[in-house]
């Protein structure tokens, strides 16, 4: 839903240094975040699914997400702007991420995934 809302919302109805903030990512950081959005929901099916090809996924994502975060933490003023829940909700994506990663592996690696 974020990714959506984002990518698809008008911006016209936030402050001005919110609008300005989100009118500047670059179209190439719009593609990582779709990239993190979709492996991410694919990953996540396939672990339900208990699919080994989760795992490929779930990394995909995590990689993706570790470059949109780092982009949008220390590249931007972001946190300054929208203060510290930035901060917050981008640690929190970054340990999901890490998290279903390594249990994707763990549960490969246990035989709990199938081909």
């Amino acid at each position: 839903m974020s990714f959506i809302g984002q990518t698809f919302m008008g911006h016209e109805a936030l402050p001005e240094d919110q609008r300005a903030l989100y009118e500047a990512v670059p179209v190439w950081l719009t593609i990582v975040f779709a990239i993190a959005t979709i492996t991410g929901t694919l990953g996540s099916i396939g672990l339900i699914r208990k699919k080994s090809w989760a795992t490929q996924l779930l990394f995909i994502s995590l990689v993706a997400v570790l470059i949109q975060m780092s982009y949008s933490l220390f590249m931007t003023n972001a946190a300054e702007i929208l203060g510290p829940t930035a901060t917050i909700i981008s640690g929190v994506l970054i340990l999901v991420s890490v998290f279903l990663y390594f249990y994707s592996k763990r549960a490969d690696k246990k035989g709990w995934l199938s081909k």
